[in-house]
């Protein structure tokens, strides 16, 4: 995982609409104190499933699946 995080470049995200796509460049920031926080993601990512942005069934599926898995991660941690 070190290796991957020092070395290798994320896969593309061009399917995913223009503001996921932003957050993520956003989330893989090195420094932790410089990337959003879980309600910020949450936020946007609602947001962006809301706003009628150009993404088809599966995008918005995959959208819906990283809001729940960051609002599970945030419950298990509170």
């Amino acid at each position: 995982v070190r290796e991957k995080h020092l070395h290798e470049t994320p896969a593309s995200l061009s399917a995913l609409p223009a503001s996921v796509k932003s957050l993520v460049s956003i989330m893989l920031r090195k420094s932790p104190e410089t990337r959003p926080s879980r309600k910020r993601c949450i936020e946007v990512l609602q947001r962006s499933l809301a706003s009628g942005e150009k993404a088809g069934a599966n995008q918005r599926n995959i959208l819906m699946e990283a809001v729940n898995a960051i609002a599970v991660t945030q419950a298990q941690q509170e």
